[in-house]
């Protein structure tokens, strides 16, 4: 494996060596497998609660890649997958992420699912990262030449490597973001509203049925699907916060927080008070900081009484 490769993900390589790799990556199909295999792996060992020593889990990490026979790829991916499923709660999520890397095609469309309450980040072959949300699902091309199209379905957010040539493309739902290269982050959970943020550069929204009827967002805009119409808001918080494991509201209807919870955490909130939805909130959490912990900081500030069933999996607010 090139040792640019361990260096990148114990983020020790700077800004130039990181532009090299990732062109060289570019026109190496082996080196931008190795690169996404290796990034993958890394963003579920950082992210993991159960990793309590983050430093120590990277040291343990480089000295496993170092050991790796350039010549035994299929043994070195049954170990890799292997070493994750020790460090993980859960084999499904090592195997789920690994698998969908590691593929030898050129062109197939393949599919990277993060569960709940996890996140994870990818590595396109054009060099453009992703960041993707907890019970969220990306599908994307894997060559290096190809259109540069991805679906999605929940949250995400790209930081796309500028190609005038290849414009990136996301569909998400009825939504069509085209951009050239930017950072923006797309929510598009099921039942959820549709809406676009942009941090930097500019890009265009447009339904998937007309996409002649588009509109172009600035930097710190947001495009939000209401009545089947893009209505541009203003953007209060960075709306890629929870790649950093924070959630931030700002004004926030309760019932907006609680689609959120829902979301990260996996559990089923039912308010049932008509009065509770008119609540709005302005604060920020940890993800970390856990459920009961972010409804009783919640209930402090806009009182409500709340119950849960016995497994945990429900929670009802009235």
């Amino acid at each position: 494996m090139d040792e640019r490769i361990i260096a990148f993900c114990m983020g020790q390589l700077d800004k130039a060596d990181t532009a090299a790799l990732l062109v060289d990556a570019s026109n190496d199909a082996q080196l931008m497998r190795e690169l996404q295999q290796a990034d993958a792996l890394d963003a579920l060992l950082q992210l993991h609660p159960a990793m309590g020593n983050s430093e120590e889990g990277r040291q343990g990490y480089a000295r496993f890649v170092q050991r790796v026979d350039k010549g035994r790829r299929k043994a070195w991916a049954i170990k890799l997958m292997k070493y994750a499923a020790v460090l993980i709660t859960g084999v499904v999520v090592s195997w789920t992420i690994f698998t969908q890397v590691h593929n030898d095609s050129e062109t197939a469309m393949q599919m990277l699912s993060v569960p709940v309450g996890q996140r994870a980040r990818l590595i396109l072959a054009d060099g453009s990262s992703v960041w993707v949300n907890s019970g969220s699902t990306l599908k994307y091309t894997s060559g290096i030449r190809g259109e540069r199209r991805v679906e999605l379905s929940g949250e995400a957010t790209f930081n796309v490597a500028h190609d005038a040539s290849r414009p990136f493309i996301v569909t998400a739902g009825s939504m069509r973001v085209r951009v050239l290269g930017t950072r923006f982050n797309v929510s598009a959970y099921p039942r959820h509203e549709l809406s676009v943020s942009l941090m930097r550069g500019r890009v265009s929204v447009s339904s998937m049925q007309n996409s002649s009827d588009s509109i172009i967002l600035k930097p710190g805009q947001r495009a939000v699907l209401h009545d089947g119409r893009y209505v541009i808001k203003p953007l209060y918080d960075n709306p890629a916060l929870w790649t950093t494991g924070l959630m931030a509201f700002n004004n926030a209807p309760l019932t907006d927080i609680i689609n959120q919870l829902e979301t990260c955490y996996g559990v089923r909130i039912k308010i049932d008070n008509t009065r509770l939805q008119n609540y709005t909130y302005t604060g920020k959490f940890r993800q970390a900081d856990g459920l009961d912990n972010i409804l009783h900081l919640i209930q402090k500030a806009r009182p409500f009484n709340m119950k849960k069933n016995p497994d945990g999996s429900e929670i009802e607010i009235y």
